[in-house]
């Protein structure tokens, strides 16, 4: 299941809904830690990643701006997240999950890169 940190800033729910996601059974959870109210503007607070993770047992996705290999595994090493999902920058940058792949097995990638959205 998918899901974002609550509907504005007054009424976040990511933990109590990774929580109930748990109990009912699901297998994993994936955050895009904005609010609805948000929509796409902002930066996504990763921290909710952060809290989520240490809540649940299951396996917790992390989504929500990684535009470049380095953030990916900055996300990975801040929220202690289990996977990353990308949305918006596969869009315009497709190459993204090679240039991750890349960076993950050298410490660099030398595929080219398109301008962040």
């Amino acid at each position: 299941m998918k899901f974002r940190s609550g509907w504005n800033e007054r009424e976040i729910v990511a933990v109590q809904l990774a929580r109930m996601a748990e109990d009912c059974g699901l297998e994993a959870i994936a955050l895009h830690p904005r609010t609805r109210e948000q929509g796409y503007s902002g930066r996504a607070d990763w921290s909710r990643i952060a809290e989520v993770k240490s809540a649940v047992r299951i396996p917790v996705i992390g989504n929500g701006d990684i535009v470049a290999p380095e953030d990916a595994v900055r996300m990975v090493d801040q929220t202690g997240c289990d996977a990353i999902m990308i949305g918006r920058a596969a869009a315009s940058d497709p190459w993204i999950f090679r240039q991750i792949e890349q960076y993950l097995a050298t410490g660099a990638t030398t595929l080219l890169r398109a301008e962040p959205l």
